[in-house]
């Protein structure tokens, strides 16, 4: 069993155990952010800005088959406008662009290959790594071929 990072806030942090459903990883997330609007959702991203997508998923699937343990997870807000479109993806680290403007960008290369609309300020955006483009965290495809990955171990077992 292992541990994930969640960070927010100015410098905040804190610890998640993604061996439960999605769904209840999310609202112990969101109650530990502070986000309390009901109709805001909630995605993850790694430090590279690789969106989980854990939305995507069924929300009784277990987190820990999605998320790589030891690593550090950004929560990402996910808003709606009136007529249902999806808001550009706001990071719950505040100066995030200033901080990290890859991380920013690419969000935003998602973002657009969702929605299809840019975001101001980064104009059209090109593409993402091979990895992310087949919707795989850059930050998993390192861990799972490193020694004592999250693979290590389970020679024959299957999830």
């Amino acid at each position: 069993m292992g541990f994930i990072v969640i960070r927010f806030g100015g410098s905040g942090a804190f610890v998640a155990n993604p061996d439960c459903m999605v769904a209840n990883l999310l609202a112990y997330i969101k109650r530990t952010c502070n986000e309390t609007d009901p109709k805001v959702g909630l995605d993850l991203a790694d430090e590279d800005g690789m969106l989980m997508n854990l939305c995507d998923v069924h929300p009784k699937r277990r987190a820990s088959g999605i998320l790589s343990t030891k690593t550090m997870y950004i929560p990402i807000k996910l808003e709606r406008t009136e007529d249902g479109a999806l808001k550009p993806y706001v990071p719950l680290v505040p100066d995030m662009d200033k901080e990290s403007p890859e991380f920013m960008r690419r969000l935003a290369v998602q973002y657009e290959r969702r929605t299809g609309k840019s975001i101001r300020g980064y104009g059209r955006l090109k593409s993402l790594p091979e990895d992310a483009q087949m919707g795989k965290s850059t930050t998993s495809s390192k861990r799972g071929t490193s020694k004592g990955g999250k693979g290590a171990g389970r020679a024959g077992k299957t999830r």
